[in-house]
């Protein structure tokens, strides 16, 4: 689960990682589309959202429910995500979905970074808002 922007079909490089993964896991992508074109099962793209300003906003704000509805159709026993923010948005999907799903959070480098360092200057007002979501998902992920 992450916010990466994915086209379909994968690039070479993108389908050896993901067919390699599959041969040892059984692979689940929540993110956002890059564009409309082709399909894999096993994405589950989020197309972009007009005006474009307001695409990651909306993104994050439906992410819970997007995510509890993927544990309920998929019934996956992990989710691999990638930042302490994004974490603590899954948890609230597990939990409005009800599975025992663990989470995992993948974390390179400061966890605060991201609403410092991309996006608009909205992002660093809400730097603070962010990193203690961040926080809150790293200590109860089931694993970091």
């Amino acid at each position: 689960m992450g916010r990466t922007r994915y086209a379909l079909p994968l690039s070479p490089s993108l389908l050896r990682k993901f067919d390699a993964l599959s041969e040892a896991l059984e692979v689940r992508v929540l993110a956002s589309a890059a564009g409309r074109d082709g399909s894999d099962p096993r994405f589950r793209l989020v197309p972009a959202v007009r005006p474009r300003v307001l695409d990651g906003a909306a993104f994050y704000a439906l992410l819970p429910l997007r995510v509890a509805r993927e544990l309920r159709d998929f019934r996956p026993d992990a989710v691999l995500v990638q930042g302490g923010q994004e974490a603590a948005l899954v948890l609230l999907g597990r939990r409005l979905a009800r599975v025992p799903a663990r989470v995992i959070v993948d974390v390179h480098g400061d966890p605060a970074a991201p609403a410092r360092l991309y996006g608009s200057r909205l992002r660093k007002v809400l730097a603070p808002l962010a990193d203690a979501l961040g926080r809150r998902g790293l200590r109860r992920a089931d694993g970091v």
